[in-house]
């Protein structure tokens, strides 16, 4: 079964992690959960029908090669088959952990980082925000096996390794 890790400690047994220094908020570091959904109850729960290959699933909210804003509609298909392609493509098995640096907003974040990550049984680190300066020591600590991210962030990376 896939699991999303957060906080990422979790993932590694630790009890009391060191999220604060790494950009999760304090709840997370007293292992609470990030957020709790309550209400009363609003009668019996409805039917849904199994989603169709060719139901749509988001819009995308995109400016593209055009640089006029779209909303494009993806379908459950369009979405299945990009995190296959991914799944494949990277080899991503169950014992895989990435580091999820991508917003959840973007389009890459939530296919080849998040969804493609559990599609395959993996676990996923989330910290609360890109933070070039905190990467090293945050593969340090969780040890992810993968990550993914857009060039602007390689080069923070890249510039902050080197000052390092």
């Amino acid at each position: 079964m896939p699991v999303m890790v957060l906080p990422a400690q979790k993932a590694l047994g630790k009890t009391q992690p060191n999220s604060a220094k790494y950009g999760f908020s304090e709840a997370l570091e007293e292992n609470k959960t990030m957020f709790e959904l309550s209400g009363e109850e609003v009668g019996p729960p409805k039917k849904l029908r199994e989603p169709q290959s060719k139901d749509v699933a988001l819009l995308l909210h995109t400016s593209g090669t055009t640089a006029r804003p779209k909303l494009v509609p993806l379908t459950q298909e369009n979405i299945s088959v990009s995190v296959e392609n991914v799944v494949l493509s990277l080899g991503l098995l169950s014992n895989d952990r990435c580091l999820h640096i991508m917003p959840m907003f973007h389009i890459h974040g939530l296919i080849a980082s998040l969804l493609s990550s559990l599609s395959s049984g993996g676990s996923v680190i989330c910290p609360s925000g890109f933070n070039a300066f905190l990467f090293a020591p945050w593969v340090n600590e969780f040890r992810p096996t993968w990550y993914s991210a857009v060039p602007s962030m390689h080069h923070g990376i890249l510039s902050c390794l080197k000052q390092a």
